[in-house]
């Protein structure tokens, strides 16, 4: 007996009764997953996009609910346009930070930079003129968050720039000066490293062409107080260091050194490329200041109390009295110059009088060595007076040599029977005398200032010592007028820049 009847037309009913339970079911379905877009406006549609390939990676909103309140959700990229238009923020370089004003986080005015740019950093900016390097300014300068306007807190002018974003690509970012003390309009280029920012200046035409500025900061956290910092340099190994540089920094700049620390280091090396000369040498009778006092020794010869010069070669102290001759033939060279000695006669034990010309002043003394002369006297043809200086084309003598003006030639050889009296002595100025009075030129009366002029620093002693009062430091703070000054002076003409730098 069959307890449920079976037919088409029951068939039929019961199939009805199934589609009308499935339409309510997808209704109802559908009707959840509206209200919950709703609602949530991500979960949902993020999930069902995920179902899909090729859609955007997520990211984090902060989403403004129905009530007004914020919160952050993460969202798959292709719902974020309906989440823009609904007034949210986001985030897509992942740093925590949003892209418009929000109540999730401070503002990202780079949304492209992972890296949060916001800090106080302190560096140095470095002025140059045509590639030649011409100072430096220290800078504190605080970037508000975001990245959004750097305030310099000290630097140029000191307080009170402002630099105002105009542009960020990436981890560069674009800033507009607005200089309180100068001109406005510098455009100025910032890089985001992470701990340190490099910064470079474009003024256009603010500035004389060839002139550029640009530096590393860093990251810092202390206070705002400049001090004065050295760059040491020991270029020659002689574990005496010269001073290239001095900078102003709240924080120490790389590879300089505090005036603090100055007593862990030799300094004063007046030539850096030459290990035989700092101020812990020996000086020399060679016109060379080798202890770097300023001061260079150089030889002086007397012949019967007449002076005339010395050399930079053989003794630099001797004093003989021994008959005089001539030498044969009278400039002891041949006109070729070969090798072997020209000079004819015996000079055992006299003084060789021997005329310039033809060879080398060590040459014409070495020969006169090599037949006996106990000194050479060399006879100038003019009323000048020089230094005879080592050829290196030939060996050392080990006689001692003066040079004579031709009126003090002379004098010599108007006695030629008598003894001389010869002195070489190494002297720091000449003697007021007839090897004076004569015609010399103006090279010889100057010939310590030019040796001065050679040592462009001087080193202080004492207490004072490490005030480092070079002179090439004093010409390098000339060269910083047009980098400190060349924003204050629009009317300053490349020539006016080219005068500061000479």
């Amino acid at each position: 007996m069959n307890l449920i009847k079976t037919g088409p037309r029951a068939a039929g009913m019961f199939f009805l009764s199934l589609t009308f339970l499935l339409i309510f079911l997808v209704f109802s379905c559908e009707k959840e997953s509206i209200e919950t877009l709703n609602l949530e406006h991500d979960v949902m549609v993020s999930q069902d996009l995920d179902r899909n390939s090729g859609q955007l990676p997520k990211v984090d909103i902060c989403h403004i609910d129905d009530e007004g309140g914020s919160r952050i959700i993460n969202v798959n990229g292709n719902a974020w346009p309906d989440h823009e238009l609904h007034g949210d923020a986001i985030d897509q370089d992942g740093d925590g930070l949003f892209d418009r004003e929000n109540d999730c986080s401070i503002t990202d005015c780079n949304d492209e930079d992972p890296v949060n740019l916001s800090g106080k950093y302190c560096g140095l900016v470095y002025g140059y003129f045509n590639g030649e390097y011409i100072g430096n300014l220290g800078y504190v300068i605080t970037v508000e968050e975001g990245g959004c306007a750097i305030t310099v807190e000290a630097g140029y002018c000191f307080e009170g720039i402002e630099w105002t974003l105009t542009e960020a690509n990436g981890n560069v970012y674009t800033y507009m000066e607005s200089d309180p003390c100068a001109i406005d309009g510098c455009m100025i280029t910032l890089v985001n490293n992470g701990n340190d920012v490099h910064v470079s200046f474009d003024c256009g035409e603010l500035f004389p062409p060839g002139f550029e500025i640009e530096g590393t900061f860093k990251r810092y956290e202390g206070e705002t107080n400049f001090q004065e910092y050295l760059l040491l340099v020991d270029q020659d190994g002689d574990n005496w260091y010269d001073v290239a540089d001095n900078a102003f920094s709240s924080c120490q700049p790389e590879g300089y050194t505090s005036l603090a620390d100055l007593g862990n280091f030799q300094i004063g090396d007046c030539d850096d490329m030459d290990p035989t000369v700092n101020p812990g040498a020996n000086e020399a009778c060679d016109l060379i200041d080798k202890n770097c006092d300023n001061i260079a020794n150089y030889p002086i010869g007397l012949v019967n109390g007449v002076e005339g010069t010395g050399a930079t070669f053989g003794p630099s102290n001797a004093a003989i009295t021994a008959p005089w001759t001539n030498v044969e033939p009278t400039t002891a060279c041949f006109f070729l110059e070969p090798e072997e000695n020209p000079i004819v006669n015996d000079l055992s034990g006299k003084i060789a009088v021997i005329d310039r010309g033809l060879c080398f002043f060590d040459k014409k003394v070495k020969f006169a060595e090599e037949k006996g002369a106990v000194a050479a006297i060399i006879c100038n043809e003019f009323d000048e007076l020089e230094v005879m200086r080592a050829s290196g084309v030939i060996e050392e003598p080990t006689i001692p040599s003066i040079f004579v003006s031709s009126s003090h030639c002379q004098l010599i050889r108007s006695n030629p029977d008598g003894l001389l009296n010869f002195e070489v002595i190494c002297g720091l100025e000449l003697q007021s005398n007839l090897a004076r009075s004569v015609n010399q030129p103006e090279s010889l009366h100057s010939l310590e200032d030019n040796v001065l002029s050679r040592n462009l620093k001087k080193q202080i002693t004492g207490s004072s010592k490490f005030e480092l009062l070079y002179n090439r430091q004093k010409t390098n703070q000339e060269k910083k007028v047009i980098f400190y000054n060349g924003r204050n002076d629009t009317s300053s003409s490349l020539s006016n820049a080219k005068a500061l730098l000479e």
